[in-house]
Order: C-alpha cells, then structure tokens, then sequence
C-alpha cells in the first residue's frame, strides 16, 4: 500500500532536464515527421422510454450520432445486453462483418473521499459495497483509491477476488476521515450569533463584503470558510482526476465510482447557506470550473462517473422548530451537493447515486453499466485536436438517450504521459520492456535543490527506423517524472531524441543518452520512459535518488 500526493498540490517538485551529450549513433539535430494515427471512438450508450425503463433491440438506423455540431456515420454498432455481446459488431453502412471481441467485463474504479465524508456515513456505504460485491461479474474488475486530505493511497490494484476487494474494504473502513472537521467549522458559522442576518444587523460585529451596489453578499467569516472550502475541493477533485490518469487503460468497459460526503458546485452558496446573487464580488470559484477537468478527464479516457453522496438524505422529522433556520441552510447545501454529482454524471453518461440509493450504489452501477450500445465513430487523422461535443439522438419518438457529453483523442504520446504518471504516484510503471539507466553523484545547487546527470541506454530495437539517404532514422521521446518526499510530483517534460544511423544495427545493440536533471534536495522517485511514437513501444524504470 502506497501513499502519495497527487499532481495539482500547491508544491510541486522541481524537474529540469539539460541536454549533456549523446553518444554514438544518436543525434539531436533536425525534427524527425509526425506519425499520423487513425482511432476509432466508442460512445456507450443507455436507451429509456419515457418511464425510464430501459429500451432494447434497437439498430443503427435508430441512432443519429453528431459530433462537434455535425452528423457524423455510426461505423460500428453493438447491443451488450447483461454484459453480453448480442450481435456481433458489424460496421454499420453494410461493410463486412468484423470480427467479434470479448466485452471483457466492466473495470470498477472506486474513489474514497476521505476529506469531505463523516466517517460513520463512509463506512455504512462502504458496508454496503461489501454485501454486493457477489454482483461483481467473472469477467469484472474492481480497484480502489483514497484520499485523506493530503495523499492518494492506493489500497488496491485491479482485482477480480471478491474475498480479497472484502477484505480491503474492511480495511479501508479502519481509515480515519476528515469530515468531521469541515463540518464543524461549518455548524460553527451556523449558530445564530454568527447567521448572515444578525451579522448584517450588526456591522461593527464582523465586516462584510460588498458589490457596488452596497448589497452584502458574504461575511469575512464566511468569505475565509469559503477559501478553504474551495482550495480543499480543488485538491480533491484534482486527486480524483489524478486517479482516473493513473487508471487511464483497464480493459472493458470503465467506470468510476466517486463516494463522497459533499461538493457542493458553489462554495459560496455553501458557507452561506442561501442563494447567492450572480453578482456577487466573491473570488471563489464556481462549479463548473471546479469540477469540468474531472469531466473532461473521465470522458477522454472513456470513464463513466458515478458519483454517491455517502450523507444520505436529511430527516426534517428530527428537527425541532427552534432548529428549522440551520436545518434550511443544510437542505440548501444538499441541493448544491445533488448539482455536483447531477453535473458529473450528465456530462459522463453515468447516473448520480443520491439518498436512498446510495446503500444500493454498486448494484444500480452494475445494472446501468450491464446494458447499453456500443456506437463507434473514426476520428479523422490529424483533424481532432481539441476537444469535440458528442450528441446522441433517437430516431424514434418517446425515447431518450444517455452517453457522455464530449471527447478529444488520446494519443500514444499521452498515454505514454499517463503510464509516467501512475508510476510516480501508485509504484506501477507498465513498460513493455526494461530500461537500462545510471544515475551519477547529486551536486548541490543551492540551497534547496541539487543535480543529478543520467545516462540513458536506448535500445535500438525499440526505435521504428525509416530509410534515408545517409542511413536510417528515427525518433524516440524521452520522459522523465519525479516524486519527492513530501509528496510532490513534478510535471512531466517531454525530450524528442532523433536517432540516426548508416545502417539498420544488429539486434541489442544500445545507444547512449546523456542528461542532467534538477531536482529538490531531497530523496526522489524517478520515472524513466521511452515512447517510440510510430509503434507506440515502450520501455521504462524507477528508480530513487538521494542527496
């Protein structure tokens, strides 16, 4: 079990790459071509009639697939109707039969927040995630990550072994979680000494921030609450958006499962406790730049989202008439915290598991994710750069359709990045092959940071050469990662390395790169990766440096 902090924190450790020398056959003289790929993107999606029942045996000629504004052709169509591939998956404009593949089960990513939820509602949802776990199918798998506030901690990995998910589970319920001390500033700001009213009847209590039009909108109390708020949600989503890189490429189908206490989209809204005026002069951020680079992340990596609100629903049947004021305020953050999760699963295609259902959470994920369409669009070469909207329409009257809201391609060269990320924050480094790297002796460079050269053999056998007029050549992309102590992991720079060479070399031979890398003056995890963009090959290692 390992425990790091995420990409995003306010800290980040230090990375910079210097070009020394390269040795023998490598060159670093003119740009080798882009490589052009062509993907084919697949829109999972859910099919209801009006009374949100689901709907099957449809065609492709029921679909109308718009991406970016524009009608685009369905070229392949598939029905999996209880995780089962009902027809082989044809191109849909009468093209031959392609071959059939495994569905190959769903992948269940589950992500712990264990900085907004109470612990007693985190582990009566996680109670019920053990009891359904005989739902989790032959071909399924299920990994699971927490966040406490400071660091990811993975507590496991891909695993298909209900006995062993039970036993993290049990495991994960022992964690101590954080929530209780957000709430607590929160009711502190609820009593009524400190309620916006009385502390707008009494200025010289507390100051208030004002628009020019001379409305008070938030008290300094309020305000400062609502900093905190913020910078803790933007770390949290930014620790969920880490996981999801880090889990960029489990086979089947991909979903993840978000059990949380509480985002509300409006940080403002929340600490108040009231609507708050659209021109309100509050410097917090709103929920759509909150929580957009999680959508987007889940949507570009084929995620489906599924967010639980592990609080559940409030009791106004508990409440006396001395505590209706505090009880409308919590009603009106549970809305904010419904708009969230409401928000997340729109934009992914998922469904939002709130109140009662989330003591259901895993069994209405795999009853949603069991059934559904497979529509696959070609993304033309060189085209998609940026990202695209995806509207899927019905041709038949009374139905409605559920899929994810937009895409942009992910490339060999990204996902190269990712595997570097998931290796610097979970240990995991997926290479297809070994890579052979030296560090030398750090040299201090002030106060706080150090140097560090290493020597990079590249295997030549990993590198696509073209035949040109002097030999042969090619291009290899170098990336380096690095964790500190503290936790904090650098960004992830990209080197290109043009290879050159007389002839094609015999098989094993090496070519050595040389680098220097500047660091924090600490111990760090390094990650060392190469990409071969043609073939989207692969080699890497970790390895850790001390001053």
């Amino acid at each position: 079990m390992r425990s790091f902090s995420q990409p995003g924190t306010s800290l980040f450790a230090l990375i910079s790459i210097a070009l020394v020398a390269l040795a023998g056959a490598v060159s670093a003289q003119s740009p080798f071509g882009e490589v052009v790929e062509v993907r084919v993107v697949n829109v999972e999606v859910v099919v209801t009639d009006g009374q949100g029942i689901r709907v099957t045996g449809l065609a492709p000629e029921d679909f109308r697939l718009r991406v970016g504004g524009e009608d685009v052709a369905i070229d392949y169509f598939s029905e999996i109707r209880g995780g089962r591939l009902q027809e082989v998956a044809t191109a849909a404009d009468g093209a031959a039969p392609q071959p059939a593949t495994s569905v190959g089960g769903t992948s269940y990513l589950v992500f712990i927040d264990e900085n907004f939820s109470l612990q007693t509602d985190r582990d009566r949802v996680l109670e019920s995630l053990r009891d359904q776990l005989p739902q989790l199918g032959s071909d399924d798998r299920m990994a699971l990550v927490a966040f406490d506030g400071s660091g990811l901690t993975m507590l496991s990995s891909w695993s298909q072994s209900s006995r062993q998910l039970d036993r993290v589970l049990r495991d994960a319920m022992a964690r101590p979680s954080r929530g209780q001390l957000l709430q607590s500033q929160l009711h502190l700001l609820d009593r009524d000494d400190l309620d916006i009213e009385a502390v707008a009847a009494a200025e010289d209590n507390v100051a208030l921030i004002q628009d020019v039009g001379g409305r008070a909108n938030l008290s300094l109390e309020n305000l400062a609450l609502g900093e905190r708020w913020a910078a803790e949600l933007e770390k949290t989503v930014s620790a969920a958006n880490a996981t999801l890189r880090s889990f960029a490429r489990p086979p089947g189908r991909k979903v993840m499962i978000l059990l949380s206490g509480g985002w509300p989209f409006s940080p403002a809204t929340w600490v108040q406790g009231e609507e708050v005026p659209t021109f309100a002069t509050v410097d917090l951020p709103d929920g759509y730049e909150l929580y957009n680079p999680l959508a987007e992340t889940a949507n570009r990596l084929g995620y489906t989202l599924y967010p639980v609100d592990v609080g559940g629903l409030l009791n106004a049947d508990l409440v006396t008439n001395n505590e209706l004021a505090r009880f409308d305020r919590q009603r009106r953050r549970e809305r904010e915290t419904h708009s969230t999760f409401e928000f997340l699963a729109r934009r992914t295609g998922g469904r939002a598991l709130l109140d009662g259902s989330r003591m259901e959470a895993f069994s209405r994920v795999v009853e949603d994710t069991r059934s559904y369409y497979w529509l696959g669009f070609t993304v033309d070469p060189g085209v998609e750069v940026d990202r695209r909207k995806i509207r899927v329409k019905l041709n038949r009257p009374g139905l409605s359709a559920r899929a994810r809201r937009d895409f942009r391609p992910l490339s060999s060269e990204e996902e190269s990045t990712l595997a570097v990320e998931s290796a610097l924050l979970f240990g995991d480094a997926v290479r297809e092959a070994p890579l052979l790297v030296e560090v030398g002796e750090t040299v201090r460079r002030g106060r706080r940071r150090m140097e560090v050269p290493v020597k990079v053999a590249i295997p030549l056998d990993l590198v696509t050469l073209l035949p040109t007029a002097q030999g042969v050549e090619g291009k290899v992309e170098l990336r380096i990662g690095a964790l500190d102590d503290d936790g904090n992991a650098s960004d992830i720079p990209i080197l290109d390395i043009p290879v050159r060479l007389a002839k094609v070399p015999d098989p094993g031979k090496l070519a050595l790169f040389e680098t220097r890398v500047t660091l924090r003056r600490e111990r760090n995890r390094l990650v060392v990766s190469l990409l071969d963009p043609p073939s989207g090959r692969t080699a890497s290692t970790q390895l850790d440096v001390v001053p």
